[in-house]
């Protein structure tokens, strides 16, 4: 028959389990507690958390108006254009990124005739450029402009504002081609919309005649 276990080495080994079932409920009751500390405070405070109440609502609300302000700043100013391609010519490398500049500041010239025919209008920058011309395609300035005009000045914007592809000197002569015709295109209809203007402004002549005959006519009878 097998030998009794000794009670000291049972003693022992409940002791010893014990011991390291303590140790380990503690060290995980530990990591449980720093987990839920740490999600519930968040890595940040809260902006405004200790302020008084008027003052935490209004930096709410300036907070909430942030994603509303939109801004498209000038990329290129002359003195900038004039040193970056001197380097490009020095150093026999094309400046791509000078062109692809001069083209987004190169909207602006629409935006400032487009005001011309349409005191008023301004281009919000959340919407995308093609959509906002084929909107006054509609019903603006742009009226009657060709619809494969629009989608190629669209396409070769975008190139230049968020197309990694390089954005080469032809890109940009492209881009100013297409800008010129849409420019040209507002000037001619802010022409004609002023000469129309003009002609049902102006009395007629015809009328005028009639009015003075019917005038001769009444002081006649009199």
């Amino acid at each position: 028959m097998d030998a009794p276990i000794p009670l000291k080495g049972v003693v022992l080994f409940i002791a010893f389990g014990t011991m390291i079932f303590i140790i380990v409920f503690c060290f995980v009751k530990r990591q449980i507690t720093r987990f839920t500390l740490r999600s519930s405070h968040g890595p940040h405070a809260v902006i405004g958390s200790g302020a008084p109440k008027l003052l935490s609502q209004e930096i709410e609300r300036r907070l909430r108006r942030v994603k509303d302000i939109l801004h498209e700043p000038r990329l290129l100013n002359p003195e900038s254009e004039e040193k970056w391609m001197s380097d490009a010519a020095t150093s026999n490398d094309s400046p791509h990124f000078v062109y692809r500049m001069k083209a987004v500041d190169g909207l602006a010239l629409l935006d400032e005739e487009m005001r011309k025919c349409k005191p008023g209008l301004v281009r919000s920058s959340s919407i995308q450029l093609k959509s906002y011309l084929l909107e006054q395609r509609l019903n603006g300035p742009l009226e009657g402009c060709k619809l494969e005009l629009i989608d190629k000045f669209s396409t070769c914007y975008d190139h230049a504002r968020h197309d990694p592809k390089v954005f080469t000197q032809a890109d940009y002569q492209q881009f100013m081609d297409l800008l010129n015709h849409l420019i040209s295109h507002l000037r001619l209809r802010s022409h004609s919309c002023y000469y129309r203007d003009s002609s049902v402004l102006r009395p007629s002549t015809t009328t005028s005649i009639q009015t003075t005959n019917d005038l001769v006519r009444l002081d006649s009878i009199d």
